[in-house]
């Protein structure tokens, strides 16, 4: 049995129409778990700080490693929170992420590897508290999934490596 995860979405709100954009993805993640019992999402500050998240997954689009609030909301939660637990962290690489490599196995320097693929993403164009914290092993970067168990499975192990990893916050 899973432990309840309280997740919270951190993405660029982008209003770009003519393109499947990082808002559309936030709303086909939320629709992927909302019959989930073992999820609960929220998207917004407001709802974040009533229910203090277990796990913040982080979508990367094309423009989210230069939104300062995507940098805000990794910071709050890497660090301390009220319950004096911090968050588990993910990122999730868009299918609309213009800068996917497929090289291998063996990325090069300065590429991270995805987790559940072949694709590489440069770490310079990811948000840099999730670059610091893949090295240390508290965060992982997957390629985007259709499977809800999948995705659940990130988000329950994302929390594991928050009680297990102390995270680099500065």
């Amino acid at each position: 049995m899973s432990n309840k995860q309280n997740v919270f979405i951190s993405y660029h709100h982008d209003n770009d129409a003519s393109n499947k954009n990082d808002t559309q993805y936030k709303e086909d993640f939320i629709k992927m778990h909302l019959l989930n019992e073992d999820i609960s999402i929220s998207t917004t500050l407001q709802e974040y700080d009533n229910k203090t998240s277990t796990v913040t997954v982080v979508l990367i689009g094309n423009d989210s490693w230069q939104k300062k609030y995507i940098d805000s909301e990794i910071s709050f939660s890497l660090e301390q929170s009220i319950n004096k637990s911090r968050s588990g962290l993910i990122g999730i690489v868009l299918p609309s992420y213009k800068e996917k490599m497929a090289q291998g196995a063996f990325p090069y320097y300065g590429q991270i590897k995805l987790e559940n693929s072949s694709y590489c993403i440069d770490e310079k164009i990811i948000p840099e508290r999730l670059s610091m914290n893949i090295k240390n092993g508290f965060v992982k970067i997957y390629d985007w999934s259709n499977n809800p168990s999948e995705v659940e499975k990130w988000i329950q192990e994302a929390y594991q490596r928050s009680i297990n990893i102390e995270p680099e916050v500065s």
